[in-house]
Formats: C-alpha cells, sequence, structure tokens
C-alpha cells in the first residue's frame, strides 16, 4: 500500500532528477518525489520518507562477455576483478554503501546481473 502511495504522489507532486551522488536539501522538502539516476537502469525515487530502488546495480563488474565474443575492452588502470560465465561475481559494498544508505524496496525488471547483482546487499 506504501508503494502505491508512492507512485500516486510521483503523479500529484514536483519531480527533481539528480544524478549519482547528487543529494540536497531539496531531497527533504515534503511533497516532492526525486528521482535519482544510478547509472546503467538503476534509478532511486524518494519522497524524502520512503526510498524505493529499482534495479540498484552499482558494481559495474568486468564481464562476464557474450558466449564468442572477445572479452571487454578495459582502460589502463582499471583493477576491478574479471568474471567468466562460471564465476560467481561479487558485489562491490563499499561503492554500494556510499551511494545507497538505505532503501525501502527494491523492485527488479529482470535477473540480469547488471539489474539484481547489487539487490541482496
Amino acid at each position: 500500500m506504501r508503494l502505491a502511495g508512492l507512485a500516486a504522489l510521483t503523479l500529484s507532486a514536483t519531480v527533481v532528477c539528480g544524478l549519482p551522488g547528487q543529494r540536497g536539501a531539496s531531497d527533504e522538502r515534503s511533497g516532492q518525489v526525486v528521482l535519482r539516476y544510478l547509472g546503467t537502469a538503476g534509478w532511486e525515487i524518494s519522497d524524502g520518507t520512503t526510498i524505493v530502488l529499482i534495479d540498484p546495480y552499482l558494481s559495474r563488474i568486468v564481464g562476464p562477455s557474450p558466449p564468442g565474443a572477445p572479452p571487454f575492452a578495459r582502460t589502463p588502470g582499471d583493477t576491478r576483478p574479471g568474471y567468466g560465465w562460471e564465476d560467481r561475481p561479487v558485489p562491490d559494498v563499499a561503492v554500494i554503501d556510499s551511494h545507497v544508505p538505505r532503501a525501502d524496496f527494491i523492485l527488479v525488471t529482470h535477473t540480469h546481473y547488471d539489474h539484481v547483482l547489487d539487490v541482496p546487499h
């Protein structure tokens, strides 16, 4: 029921959009819904009380490449571990915690790793 209330609030409230890492005093104003883009397909939606995350993927793991394709190209200095199809990737909890202090609800649109990997944390 709270989720339905938040959805209804988004239709009648002022909506403020932000980018990852942007959070300010305007987030706490009553009657305002804040949408914060988390990258990839991820969003944080909040009315200052309730926080809903959609596909919160912040870990940005390297791989796995599609079958038969060459490995993903890496930029110099990229120290993230690379993962193959048989590996069990691990979320980057430090990155998650630095961008998402809490969530009341988490919605996942589908279970590709770039939508669901960070959800359990």
